[in-house]
């Protein structure tokens, strides 16, 4: 797929929106991890789809918030057309994203509507993009720390912790698949701890510490906004109600997953417990819902780890 939806504004983005020959260690790590991912996920996001007359359409502001992303796609993917990235090639495009999303000039790409999604178009370009990019720079960190080189190799990973971070609290969705990749980035800031010297964990610290004070807040945000675009869609579609069963199942399942924040078959009891009744916008909705805020108690559960090992 090429980028040139990015260029024809009158689209709307929400319609339009293995690189390594020797993959090291880490990246076998995430390798394995994605089919299960991916496969949970395609699962667990298979909404309704609703007339196009009765689907709310992106707003000018909302298509360019996804436009605004398209030279840093393109960068990246220009970048990583080589299992062979040059460092300073990496950091410059990885410092340029970093960067713009200080400023604001990029930011989380927020659902336009309930069963809105990121699986296809522009969207997941996005996210595939900054995933890779965040992927070569662990790759990256791994070999600085294999030569001794600890601070860049913390520099390193930090600086794919923010981009992860960057659009975390795009949908529930992101949110799970951010703080598991946020999981592997505070595992190798943990095993690389020992070998940093003071100025390197304050460092990590002030970052772990600021991505922590934001969290609760984005998701509550996220939470309230969902709410909302969920109770449209369910007055659109002239639907009921979630009812109480719905409830206890997935409380089952949040109950399931909360017990193993750590597990690899979180997604799978997700899968597993919503298999007979995926188009079911209400146990999905709510399942998602308690997905999110169970990733969310692992993840800061392993902020509370990486700082005590620093």
């Amino acid at each position: 797929m090429t980028l040139a939806w990015f260029h024809r504004h009158k689209d709307r983005p929400e319609e339009q929106i293995g690189r390594l020959a020797n993959p090291s260690p880490w990246s076998r790590v995430v390798l394995l991890a994605c089919p299960v991912l991916f496969s949970a996920y395609v699962a667990t996001s298979g909404r309704a789809q609703p007339d196009d007359d009765l689907a709310p359409s992106g707003t000018p502001a909302q298509d360019e918030q996804v436009f605004a992303y398209a030279p840093y796609v393109k960068a990246t993917d220009q970048l990583l057309q080589t299992s062979h990235v040059k460092r300073d090639q990496l950091l410059a495009v990885a410092n340029k994203w970093d960067k713009a999303v200080q400023n604001n000039t990029l930011n989380p790409i927020l659902n336009v509507s309930f069963e809105d999604n990121m699986e296809e178009g522009a969207r997941a370009e996005i996210f595939q993009a900054n995933s890779r990019l965040t992927g070569a720079l662990i790759d990256d960190a791994q070999q600085q720390a294999a030569a001794n080189n600890t601070k860049l190799a913390t520099q390193d990973a930090l600086l794919a912790m923010r981009l992860t971070e960057s659009l975390k609290y795009s949908d529930f969705h992101s949110v799970f698949a951010g703080c598991a990749q946020e999981g592997l980035e505070m595992a190798f800031l943990r095993e690389l701890a020992p070998e940093m010297d003071p100025a390197t964990k304050a460092e990590v610290r002030a970052q772990l510490a600021q991505m922590s004070a934001s969290n609760v807040e984005d998701l509550d945000a996220l939470t309230r906004a969902s709410r909302i675009q969920y109770y449209d869609y369910m007055a659109r579609m002239g639907k009921q109600p979630i009812s109480i069963e719905d409830v206890h199942r997935t409380a089952y399942v949040t109950k399931r997953v909360a017990s193993d924040p750590a597990g690899r078959d979180a997604m799978q009891y997700v899968h597993s417990a919503l298999s007979a009744s995926l188009m079911d916008s209400g146990p999905e909705y709510l399942s998602d819902l308690r997905l999110a805020w169970a990733a969310q108690k692992a993840n800061t559960n392993q902020v509370d780890r990486t700082l005590k090992a620093l």
